[in-house]
């Protein structure tokens, strides 16, 4: 795991350089001795944790801690107070304005290691329960996604039940591939005649008839760049915008379209031995 980054924040030169010593070891320590330079500090390199003065000559300890919580949308930094003011009143004051603990001066070497290790400990905590929760985040999403996909492929197939024509289960083809947002084109075979669409009122491209001819002998699922061919003995599917940046997506909708095609070609075997 990378070192944290501390900066630590004190007017008294002598404070900071005992600060930087103690904590070198184990950390990445830089010391400024004013609020302004704290802050611009912070702007520039995102440090973990702040040990903050509170009282400073240019702008307090607790101005500076309201400027970088405001600064941290995603609240990655821990600022611990160390001050030699001990009263309730400015101890509450410290945590109101965004304070994660606080240290009375004059303060051991043994208790300031101690508070830095528990704030870092607890500044992993927080994003190992932030990444857990994209992650659910993300799995939900995924699973919903997925979900949908497979209710439309399950309404093409019921809707192609009721298909009396090879046109027909095209158009229910095509109202299915708008739903994933699919482009693509079909080519249906028969001893009596060949159908090749783009959609259901348009047909194919010449080009478009030459890849379905040197393709739909090249196995079940052929790729090429972002396009893919699903071929079973009666039916090609071009699909010509597959996700191939999204390898989950892509795997999923390679499933998906294998899936359709046979239910496709069953339908055209269903309607051949109907006539």
């Amino acid at each position: 795991m990378d070192m944290a980054n501390i900066l630590v924040v004190d007017d008294n030169h002598n404070f900071c350089d005992m600060m930087c010593e103690l904590l070198d070891a184990d950390y990445h320590v830089k010391a400024v001795q004013n609020g302004r330079q704290a802050v611009q500090y912070y702007r520039d390199h995102n440090p973990d944790v702040l040990l903050l003065d509170i009282n400073m000559p240019d702008i307090t300890g607790l101005e500076v801690c309201k400027q970088v919580k405001a600064l941290d949308d995603h609240d990655q930094t821990s600022i611990v107070f160390i001050s030699g003011l001990d009263s309730e009143q400015e101890r509450l004051e410290g945590y109101a304005v965004g304070g994660d603990d606080y240290i009375v001066k004059p303060c051991s070497n043994k208790e300031v290691q101690a508070k830095v290790r528990a704030i870092i400990k607890f500044q992993q905590q927080k994003k190992s329960l932030a990444d857990n929760a994209e992650f659910a985040r993300s799995t939900a999403f995924q699973s919903m996604t997925e979900a949908s996909q497979y209710g439309v492929i399950l309404q093409f197939l019921k809707g192609s039940f009721g298909a009396d024509s090879p046109q027909t289960l095209a158009d229910i083809f095509f109202e299915a591939m708008q739903n994933l947002q699919l482009t693509c084109c079909v080519q249906i075979r028969s001893n009596e005649q060949t159908i090749m669409l783009r959609n259901p009122t348009e047909l194919c491209s010449p080009i478009e008839e030459e890849l379905f001819s040197l393709l739909n002998g090249k196995g079940r699922l052929f790729d090429f760049k972002n396009r893919t061919i699903f071929n079973d003995k009666h039916v090609s599917i071009l699909v010509k915008n597959m996700p191939v940046d999204d390898e989950c997506q892509y795997g999923r909708i390679r499933d998906f379209m294998a899936m359709l095609v046979e239910g496709f070609e069953a339908k055209l075997m269903d309607l051949k031995r109907q006539k």
